[in-house]
């Protein structure tokens, strides 16, 4: 599982125990009224 955080400003996505298998290409996708935007990120967990 995986904990999502917004304070207002800042996004945060925390995974408390991960697993190898969690590892791989993830996307953030983010949007608003002001547009939106997306970055992929690689996530390694050894």
């Amino acid at each position: 599982d995986y904990v999502q955080d917004y304070d207002g400003v800042t996004a945060k996505l925390t995974i408390p125990d991960g697993y190898v298998d969690d590892s791989g290409d993830w996307m953030c996708e983010a949007w608003n009224e002001a547009g939106e935007a997306t970055q992929n990120v690689r996530v390694s967990i050894k």
